[in-house]
């Protein structure tokens, strides 16, 4: 694989040197990119999807 990434994962990769938690929130009308949830899965870090039905905190 070579190190052209795409920008989200460049992004990502970027956050997740300075983060220790990566968080993906998303609108409800959203749906995760497969490339950002794979890049997290990657760096070994728990995926938080949060949408319709997981607002009792709101």
């Amino acid at each position: 694989m070579s190190d052209e990434r795409s920008p989200v994962r460049k992004q990502l990769a970027a956050a997740l040197e300075n983060e220790d938690v990566a968080m993906v929130v998303m609108h409800q009308e959203t749906d995760v990119p497969v490339e950002v949830a794979e890049a997290i899965v990657e760096q070994g870090l728990p995926v938080h999807v949060v949408g319709e039905g997981n607002d009792d905190h709101a």
